[in-house]
């Protein structure tokens, strides 16, 4: 057993990192709070963090901000510093000072070098630092982001082009969509209970009518200011919603689904080998359905087959009955390659925890080059994806976030034309996959059947 030390000689003099003067009764609480946590007479990020989670899970899953707003503990954190998300930058850097200018952020707040949790809410930019700053780090306690250069950049050639009032939409007009492509899919895919669930899917996709004034104040910025959003068919904007009529869903009956893009007036469709194969058997899955809509669904199977590919995780189909069909969308293939930067959108059917939901849903992103020193985590990620058999001189990757039930949905250009096909997202890189339809290299069989469906084009 720890013997106990004497209150009267315990004092705390750091608190996540920062030198801290607390008065009586600030110490006082902490104190007991903490426990033997504090006897170091420092309170690290880590403490606050297992610290708050307790908290959350005793009281109705309080988040991070409202902790820090409303509970005792959190406001005198708050007071000294600690932050759920926190950006720092070099203050002197030319391209940062354009950037906060731009957003009408005065030098009070930045001339530090980090933009705290408090004024983030004097600033009324609640999402500010999670569209600004470097994602490696989970958005925990005490993980200051650094402000991502790529991403400020990209903010500075849409403000050379639109006014300060759209830029700065994007900021206010952000409270019922997550930015955090990572955290939809962390806290809408992945075992929410039913109940949970529903408040989710207001928050988050805008559903709650009291959302839909948020979404609409997006409708006018361009595809590169709408980097990580999640829309769906009733909040996306005009500019991304054609690409998308073009992306169906794949049903497997017996078990998850997937989704796929038609590519042709004579029926051309493409999907990810292992949305059609099993990986485990390498054998076609059973009861295969493409939904073209309520009321319709085609059964697919290897007489439908026009290509495969295991290292590409490609598969080409071509289906009769939906050259049959009035108004048949498709979108064309690119046919030429696509240069690191582009901007790409990724249209697919997320399989959700309600399984009656099936809703097309697209996100916004750019090519990406490889990470050219991986740390072990992301080198896990891609070990297991070689494991596949895939072929990543096939693949192109993006920022995209796409999750299961994504794959074989389609990446798009800022034009509307097909580049890719999802595969997989590399969750601990944070990188997305896609087999390239715009480059097919060696690959003589695959180069005919596009150039067969890039024909249909200019015949019709």
């Amino acid at each position: 057993m720890t013997p106990s030390v004497d209150p009267t000689t315990r004092k705390i003099s750091v608190i996540d990192g920062n030198a801290v003067q607390l008065n009586i009764a600030e110490e006082k609480l902490l104190l007991k709070e903490f426990g033997e946590a504090a006897d170091d007479r420092e309170i690290t990020s880590d403490e606050i963090d297992k610290y708050y989670w307790r908290i959350y899970e005793s009281h109705s899953c309080l988040f991070e901000d409202a902790f820090l707003l409303s509970h005792p503990v959190g406001k005198v954190l708050a007071k000294y510093g600690v932050s759920s998300y926190a950006l720092r930058f070099d203050p002197r850097d030319p391209q940062i000072i354009a950037f906060f200018n731009v957003l009408g952020i005065s030098a009070v707040f930045y001339g530090d070098g980090r933009i705290s949790y408090q004024e983030k809410e004097m600033l009324r930019m609640d999402n500010l630092i999670m569209w600004l700053g470097k994602t490696d780090e989970s958005p925990g306690f005490g993980n200051q982001h650094e402000l991502d250069h790529q991403v400020s950049d990209r903010w500075l050639r849409i403000a050379s082009r639109y006014s300060p009032a759209a830029v700065r939409k994007i900021f206010e007009h952000s409270q019922c969509f997550s930015p955090f492509g990572a955290d939809v899919a962390n806290h809408f895919f992945n075992g929410v209970s039913e109940e949970r669930l529903t408040a989710r899917i207001q928050e988050t996709f805008g559903i709650n009518p009291h959302c839909a004034c948020q979404y609409d104040a997006l409708k006018d910025l361009p595809i590169e200011a709408l980097h990580g959003v999640f829309f769906d068919d009733q909040t996306v904007p005009n500019s991304l919603a054609q690409m998308g009529k073009s992306v169906l869903p794949i049903r497997i009956v017996d078990r998850a689904r997937g989704s796929s893009v038609i590519v042709s007036p004579l029926g051309h469709v493409i999907t990810a080998h292992h949305v059609f194969y099993d990986p485990e058997t390498g054998k076609p899955r059973e009861n295969i359905k493409l939904k073209y809509n309520d009321e319709m669904e085609f059964t697919v199977s290897e007489e439908n087959l026009r290509y495969v590919s295991r290292e590409g995780d490609l598969v080409i189909l071509q289906i009769p009955e939906l050259a049959q069909q009035k108004d048949l969308c498709f979108a064309q293939v690119r046919q030429t390659p696509i240069s690191e930067g582009s901007e790409l959108v990724d249209v697919g059917f997320p399989q959700t925890a309600m399984e009656n939901i099936m809703k097309r849903f697209y996100t916004v992103g750019a090519v990406i080059a490889p990470h050219e020193n991986p740390s072990e985590n992301e080198q896990e990620d891609f070990a297991g994806l070689r494991k596949m058999g895939y072929n990543f001189e096939r693949f192109i990757m993006s920022n995209c976030v796409n999750v299961h039930g994504a794959s074989g949905g389609a990446i798009f250009d800022s034009d509307g034309r097909v580049v890719g096909i999802n595969t997989a997202f590399a969750d601990q890189a944070k990188i997305g996959l896609h087999s390239d339809l715009t480059s097919p290299g060696t690959d003589e069989k695959l180069r005919v059947v596009l150039q067969e469906i890039i024909a249909t084009y200019h015949n019709g």
